[in-house]
């Protein structure tokens, strides 16, 4: 079975309460996380943000959000490594449909 790529979870998704709606999705990384760039160690803060998402990301501001919508899809986007990490073991334990999802995942 083939290793995801992506930051592994948990990610979380927070408000920052300005007013485009902006919210971060962000990972907490363990103390001390670092990548190798260039030769040199580059130590990363304890929380990473990976994404930022507006509102004004709809339709260029033109379509209006249903309530809620905005937030939801955070939250979901926020679940996907849980969501990986389930259908990941669902493949492990056989599941064909699991195992065609975790390979269009992990490419």
């Amino acid at each position: 079975m083939s290793a995801p790529k992506f930051t592994p979870g948990p990610w979380f998704a927070s408000d920052c309460g300005d007013d485009e709606s902006l919210f971060f999705i962000d990972v907490e990384l363990p103390e001390g996380s670092y990548a190798d760039v260039d030769g040199e160690r580059v130590f990363y803060p304890s929380t990473y943000t990976l994404a930022r998402l507006t509102k004004k990301m709809k339709g260029n501001g033109r379509t209006p959000w249903r309530e809620g919508e905005f937030e939801a899809n955070a939250a979901l986007i926020a679940a996907a490594p849980r969501m990986a990490d389930y259908i990941r073991a669902r493949a492990e334990a056989g599941d064909a449909e699991a195992q065609e999802i975790w390979e269009a995942i992990v490419g």
